[in-house]
């Protein structure tokens, strides 16, 4: 859902105060229970230095509820995660972008989920105000950073970037987790999306040792790389493999007008990572392929994600 201009203050407060409103009671014992910053890019955890299409993200989330893991269910709205999300898109080569090559692009969210659990499934939904464009103020940060390291001047694609604009963005994903054994799960999921980008997803993970403890887990955007956002009760290593589809309606950041791609119709991820975990930390490492996201991209690319959790 697009919005006419970008929005801010007690205009943002207004469209996700509804996520906002837990239980009066249960509020009374809502502390902070993690905080996750995770990144991604195709610079570290892949062969080749390359800096191209999913140039790099950034996330943090912060999680606020009367506790996790839950000894039964979680209802709607106890436990709060509190995300902000900016990332890069850029074509294949910054400066000298191809004819046809995906636009670059730039994003900022800020957002609400909430996270419960029902009948043995982990489910998530929550809302984001995405803005693009020059205004996020990523492209400046780009062309410093490589200013810095004597790194391809970007300007030239960031001259004909996607241009400025807001979107009320909603997610939701249900997953079921089975225990295969002492320390291993299989996670299915189902994931939709609907605002700067609309499709619906599905897939697996397998989780082992401690990152199938029961800990609070978010799903890193680019790679879908599963790190905790809240500790589970395992220390020690950890490990995940995982696997998804997804079927793309439309894109912002491919919008398919102008000589500029549309998004391919699929895209496929698959990724492994590894976990170690202290009491209250965990530290998180992994690499992830991706399919082609758009029509003439000749072939797929690998991302690494990096991410840090700290308990309270």
């Amino acid at each position: 859902m697009r919005l006419t201009q970008t929005l801010t203050g007690p205009a943002l407060a207004l469209a996700l105060g509804p996520l906002a409103l837990a239980d009066p009671a249960s509020a009374q014992d809502d502390r902070t229970l993690g905080l996750a910053i995770t990144g991604s890019n195709d610079d570290f955890l892949a062969p080749d230095i390359l800096d191209r299409w999913r140039s790099g993200a950034l996330s943090v989330h912060g999680v606020r509820g009367p506790g996790w893991p839950p000894a039964g269910d979680v209802r709607f709205g106890e436990v709060l995660e509190l995300r902000f999300h900016g990332q890069i898109l850029t074509p294949e080569s910054v400066d000298n972008p191809a004819p046809g090559d995906r636009p670059y692009a730039t994003s900022l969210s800020f957002g609400v989920h909430s996270h419960w659990r029902q009948g043995g499934v982990d489910l998530r939904a929550g809302a984001d105000l995405v803005i693009t464009g020059p205004q996020t103020g990523l492209s400046d940060l780009q062309e410093a950073l490589h200013e810095a390291q004597n790194l391809p001047d970007p300007s030239a694609a960031a001259d004909a970037q996607i241009g400025d604009a807001a979107y009320l963005t909603l997610s939701a994903e249900a997953a079921r987790p089975w225990a295969l054994g002492r320390a291993v799960t299989v996670r299915p999921f189902a994931e939709a999306r609907a605002g700067d980008e609309s499709f619906v997803r599905v897939g697996a993970d397998l989780l082992g040792g401690s990152l199938a403890s029961g800990g609070l887990l978010v799903r890193e955007y680019a790679t879908g790389q599963l790190v905790e956002a809240v500790r589970g009760p395992a220390t020690g290593f950890g490990w995940s493999a995982g696997l998804d589809i997804a079927a793309v309606g439309a894109s912002a950041y491919l919008p398919g007008d102008d000589g500029r791609p549309g998004p391919e119709d699929t895209r496929t991820r698959a990724r492994v990572g590894a976990m170690w975990a202290g009491e209250r930390w965990s530290v998180f490492a992994g690499t992830a392929y991706l399919t082609e996201e758009f029509e003439g991209q000749d072939e797929g690319q690998i991302v690494g994600a990096l991410a840090v959790t700290f308990g309270f």
